[in-house]
């Protein structure tokens, strides 16, 4: 079965797919298109679960092939056309579902998705509407080490505007002790602390 997880900017799409993984036993891959040159998601979920398999299969009837053994999450990156990619999930026979928060109109996923789950821990309408001609900024820093005191006061300084009003953000960093730590931000919903994740820097 192929499972397509769809919502915006931090609705918790990625933590979803973590807790339906811990709850099953059988060989799960995961694939999030136009993702392979900053797998974040990927490497986030492969520290939790060594023997998840990320798979890059863009053909659908490779996918389709797959999928008759394997339960596959595939999780939909929220700046992809819903419109363009929803023809792919039909022939791919997805079940679909969509991520809302409880604030969310959930009226653009009626119809387009066979089940709506709310988040109650996120707000994302007044995110949304605080924000306009959103851009979307990737930074590569595999192989880049930092000491956590300095991490600590870069992602201030993000996260408070320094570099510009900042809706979402997430990222694995390489500190200098060994350890690779998880952060993640949403603009008026949360701000949690780093933790350490169960990889090394050669994975990322």
């Amino acid at each position: 079965m192929i499972i397509a997880v769809m919502g915006n900017f931090g609705v918790g799409k990625t933590h979803w797919i973590k807790q339906q993984i811990k709850e099953n036993n059988e060989d799960i891959y995961y694939f999030s298109p136009q993702t392979q040159t900053f797998p974040v998601d990927g490497a986030f979920l492969q520290s939790f679960f060594p023997d998840l398999s990320i798979t890059d299969l863009e053909s659908p009837t490779e996918l389709l092939k797959l999928a008759q053994k394997n339960d596959i999450y595939l999780e939909i990156p929220e700046y992809l056309d819903l419109k363009a990619i929803l023809p792919l999930l039909s022939a791919l026979n997805c079940q679909k579902i969509a991520l809302v928060s409880k604030d969310e109109n959930q009226q653009k996923w009626q119809g387009l998705t066979d089940k709506i789950i709310v988040n109650q821990e996120v707000i994302i309408k007044d995110n949304l509407n605080s924000f306009s001609n959103l851009q979307i900024h990737r930074a590569g820093l595999t192989e880049e080490v930092v000491d956590f005191a300095s991490l600590e006061t870069f992602w201030q300084e993000l996260t408070q505007g320094a570099y510009g009003d900042i809706l979402r953000a997430k990222g694995i960093f390489n500190i200098m002790d060994g350890q690779c730590v998880y952060g993640e931000y949403l603009h008026n919903s949360y701000n949690h602390e780093f933790y350490p994740l169960n990889i090394y820097s050669s994975r990322l």
